[in-house]
């Protein structure tokens, strides 16, 4: 474990601190993996089987459901990530076999193996950033633990979410292009040669950024907690073993019961990992308020990540109903996902500006989510007369959405990525990492739970989700004195690992 003296010597670039630059690599070609392959996942599931660029030919509900239930299980494997992390291999070898395992499921799925080498390659994807993604995070967080990187904290999370985006931005427009013009193949090798690229950078460069930092497990697992561990794993292996059945043998009750379990699954992981910390002799008491008044702020973490993961299936399929051609310019579908990310990359520039200029003078986080929720709701809200209209509407209305979605998470995510670091107890760092993560997974398991109610009543579908944001805005504001006391106390209590 370093002391503050050796942290505090840790200067890199731009006055961040050293290592920040090969994590902001490795994230940002793992975040251009991982967007360019669903900008066009959606597309190459319900496209059809005949022509030179042939998709798998499956229903539109279905292809919602693959991609959402796809995304649920990737964020729901970072629970696992967190928990080999914090009990066993450490942060750093497990970003390194993620990295691999991400590497291989894009290579997998770039090859013309039909319906079974997707899922092959979408499991490969689900473990491979189930243990890179949470570490990669937890790693960010532990680089701003010294005292004089503190107030840069959320500035340097803005920073790193830029990164996440400007991957986005760049996969979305160049492999959706490749992808749904030329060969969806191609598109998705190119983004396993990008992976390819991010883990030999962080191979190459981790010895020697990382070494000030003990990135051993720590809290590694007893003896006697060995034989626990490996029942639960055999039934974890059970149960996956019984649903792939239940699929090959009934697609269609297979779908159901898959998604249904995902969703049962996620939320009562949600409460055994809350219930975990909060019960366990490890943390200290003021670590035990961290987590308590972290409950809510997860809860506006689902909300907003329902609605922005939307992106990727239910408004990737609502966009293909609009009127797609200007002139005699035909867009492509998949560009209407890159307007999230533009966005975010150069709002997180200007608030990451604006939050370091203002210092204590900035609003509270309280009022920070507040403002996110608010723009959430109207970006599904104002889609309900529009969805009135069938087909044929301007896309103009579908931008403005992604827009205002984009927008509100600029307000939420860097903001709450950032205090789940500073919330985190010592013992847990990476476990309430993965809990952060679980978030978009219960959001995106909604989402295939309502693939069914979009695709037959969309104007209803809009309005509910539409108007949770708006009624959780006002829980929130009830309880902000007593969030923005808690994260107050935190900040001092910090220790540097």
């Amino acid at each position: 474990m370093a002391d503050a003296g050796k942290v505090e010597s840790q200067k890199g670039l731009f006055g961040t601190p050293k290592g920040f630059p090969t994590v902001f690599i490795t994230e940002l070609c793992e975040r251009f993996s991982y967007y360019g392959m669903k900008a066009i996942l959606l597309y190459y599931i319900i496209g059809a089987v005949g022509g030179a660029n042939h998709g798998l030919g499956l229903e539109r509900q279905t292809g919602i459901t693959i991609v959402a239930l796809y995304g649920a299980l990737i964020y729901l494997s970072t629970i696992l990530g967190g928990w080999l992390s914090d009990r066993v291999f450490g942060q750093t070898r497990m970003i390194t076999v993620g990295g691999f395992f991400i590497m291989c499921g894009h290579i997998v799925l770039a090859l013309p193996f039909g319906i079974g080498g997707m899922f092959v390659s979408l499991a490969l994807l689900i473990i491979g950033t189930g243990l890179l993604k949470p570490n990669v995070s937890a790693l960010v967080g532990r680089l701003y633990d010294s005292p004089q990187y503190e107030n840069k904290r959320d500035a340097g999370f803005s920073i790193f979410y830029m990164g996440v985006n400007l991957g986005a931005v760049i996969a979305t427009i160049l492999v959706g292009t490749i992808g749904q013009k030329v060969n969806y193949h191609i598109g998705f090798s190119i983004a396993a040669i990008v992976m390819a690229i991010g883990l030999f950078v962080f191979i190459v460069f981790f010895g020697r950024r990382f070494s000030y930092l003990d990135t051993g497990a720590p809290n590694p697992l007893r003896s006697n907690e060995k034989r626990r561990v490996g029942i639960i794993a055999g039934i974890i292996v059970l149960v996956i073993l019984i649903t792939v059945g239940i699929v090959m043998y009934d697609p269609q009750f297979g779908e159901h019961f898959a998604k249904t379990l995902v969703l049962a699954v996620t939320i009562a992981l949600v409460f055994f990992c809350f219930i975990n910390m909060l019960s366990s002799k490890e943390i200290t008491p003021q670590e035990r308020k961290n987590v308590t008044i972290y409950i809510p702020l997860f809860l506006a973490g689902v909300l907003l990540w329902i609605i922005q993961e939307s992106g990727g299936n239910i408004l990737a399929e609502f966009v293909m109903r609009a009127n797609n051609q200007i002139g005699g310019f035909v867009i492509s579908e998949s560009w209407y996902q890159s307007i999230n990310p533009i966005i975010v990359i150069s709002g997180c520039s200007f608030f990451a500006f604006l939050w370091t200029k203002l210092g204590p003078r900035q609003p509270s986080i309280v009022a920070k989510l507040c403002i996110g929720l608010a723009l959430l709701s109207v970006s599904y809200l104002m889609l309900v007369p529009i969805a009135k209209m069938g087909t044929g509407f301007s896309p103009f209305f579908v931008v403005l959405s992604y827009v205002l979605t984009a927008s509100g998470e600029v307000f939420i995510s860097p903001l709450l990525l950032s205090v789940t670091t500073l919330l985190a107890p010592r013992k847990y760092t990476s476990q309430l990492m993965a809990v952060w993560y679980l978030s978009n997974a219960v959001a995106q398991s909604i989402n295939a739970q309502t693939a069914g109610w979009y695709i037959s009543h969309p104007m209803s579908y809009f309005s509910v989700i539409g108007i949770l944001p708006c009624i959780f805005l006002f829980v929130l504001l009830l309880m902000r004195k007593k969030i923005i006391a808690q994260i107050d106390l935190s900040r001092p209590a910090l220790k540097i690992n």
